[in-house]
């Protein structure tokens, strides 16, 4: 099974069998990451599967920002007011 990645900073997905040693990689990472632990293959799959909807609908929104761009509207400040207006995301 593949998945395609869509890359955003600060957000990272751990899988292992071992749950002290994801809840000391929990006491490490920065509060203000989205992080997410997961013990079973099939909590973690399950997860990515309904992320991907999610990743498709960014990934048409982010293409509505470089159209609109390419029509003299500014990239950069429509990007970043996406991103500060969606952090889940």
């Amino acid at each position: 099974m593949r998945f395609p990645l869509y890359q955003r900073p600060n957000s990272l997905v751990f899988l292992d069998d071992d749950s002290s040693y994801l809840e000391m990689i929990a006491m490490v990472m920065p509060r203000d990451w989205s992080v997410r632990l997961y013990t079973h293959v099939d909590d973690c799959l399950a997860y990515f599967k309904t992320e991907h909807d999610h990743w498709e609908t960014d990934v048409w929104l982010h293409q509505q920002l470089a159209d609109s761009a390419r029509n003299s509207t500014s990239l950069i400040p429509n990007v970043l007011e996406y991103w500060t207006s969606n952090k889940n995301r």
